[in-house]
This record gives C-alpha cells, structure tokens and sequence, in this order.
C-alpha cells in the first residue's frame, strides 16, 4: 500500500487579533501535530475543534466556514505542511463577541399560541405564561437553566440547558433558541435566548383542575 504522508510544519494565519490570541493559548488541544500521519480526518477535527472552542468564548456568529486549510505535498519525503486559515467575516472587520441579553421563558408554550399572558421576573429572566398553566415554579425551572445574562454567550449551554429540560417528565417538547443580536461596542453584542416548553397535555389537564378547584374554593370562602 502507499505510505502515508506525515505532518510536517503546522502554521496558523489567523486575521483577528482576539482570535489569534486565544486559539494560540488553546494550540495544545490542536489535532494537528508535526510528525504524525496525515489525514483529511484530522483537518475536520481541527476545524470543529476551532469552532466550538470559540464558540463557546462568545463567538456566536463564528462558524466552521471561516476555517480553511492550505496543504502543501511539494516538500517532499511523504511530508505535508498545513496551513490553518481563520477569515474575518466579510461585514465587518473583527468577529463579534456575545454576552447574555434578555433570556424568555415560556413555560406552558401552545401551538397556536394566542392566549393572554403575565410577565414574571425573576432577576434578569422573564417568564411569560398564563398564571393558571404555570405547571412548575420559576425557581425549579431556573435551577435547570444554565443560560445566565450578563455572561459570554456559550453554544454547550444551550446543549445542557436543552437536556436538563428534557429530563422534566412534564414537558413533551423543549426548544431553546437565540435571536436579536446587536451590537452593544468595540467588537462587542448582546444575544436573547428564547425557551419554549410544550407541557404534556396531561399535566395541563391536571393544572387545569387544580386552579378550577382553587377558585372554587375562594369563592365558598368569600
């Protein structure tokens, strides 16, 4: 069979200053070594290991598409040398680093969705829900929530926040969801998380009842 190649000298070009200055410190986790064999399979990890690293330092635009890579066979000897390419965005010069904005929480979401609703705050969260289908109290959702405004934004949140959800027996559907960027300064923004739970019907059934018994009640008492 043909001898593989082997990696020879790896060079990052990387137009960000912010980005250069952070991958660089991250370079160890780097799937690309001088001296081991090459592969298309290592540029893949490479570029997927770049991405979420950053984003999960704020990057919420940065995407794999910024990454490319140069490979050269001319040095000879069965030996490539790779080039690790990182592009600013075409917009605008530097890529955009995110924290936490607003973070929505609908906590009884139906599809149509059309019925009035309250607004809660707890802190810098807001649930917005009909009093009487709140199924679970805003505090024990917030304890599943690792999502907190003010923070950089991290895509592995939106993963566990999506799981720890999932784990609640009362909700049939979890979405967890980001929109509204905007710049906030130099290179700087704000991104709003929105959460929508679709409770199982039959713990709507079952809150139902309970708020009916409740106004019941009051009015015997009055």
């Amino acid at each position: 069979s043909e001898e593989p190649y082997q990696i020879g000298n790896v060079d990052y070009f990387i137009q960000d200053r912010a980005l250069n200055r952070l991958i660089t410190e991250e370079r160890e986790q780097k799937r690309l070594d001088s001296g081991r064999t090459y592969s298309s399979q290592k540029l893949r990890k490479e570029r997927n290991r770049i991405s979420r690293f950053l984003q999960n330092r704020g990057f919420y635009n940065f995407s794999k598409r910024f990454i490319e890579f140069q490979v050269d066979t001319s040095v000879g000897e069965h030996t490539v040398n790779v080039a690790v390419m990182v592009a600013n965005p075409a917009d605008y010069q530097r890529h955009r680093q995110y924290e936490i904005g607003q973070v929505y929480i609908n906590p009884s979401f139906q599809m149509p969705d059309t019925a009035a609703k309250d607004t809660l705050t707890r802190g810098d969260y807001y649930f917005i829900s009909d009093r009487n289908k709140l199924i679970i109290e805003p505090e024990a959702l917030l304890s599943k929530i690792p999502i907190e405004p003010g923070t950089l934004y991290q895509s592995d949140q939106k993963r566990r926040t999506y799981n720890r959800l999932s784990q609640l027996a009362i909700y049939k559907f979890v979405d967890v969801r980001f929109f509204n960027t905007r710049p906030t300064g130099d290179n700087k923004g704000k991104v709003d998380c929105y959460i929508q739970l679709t409770p199982d019907k039959q713990h709507i059934l079952t809150r139902e009842l309970e708020a009916t018994l409740t106004d019941q009640n009051d009015q015997f008492a009055a």
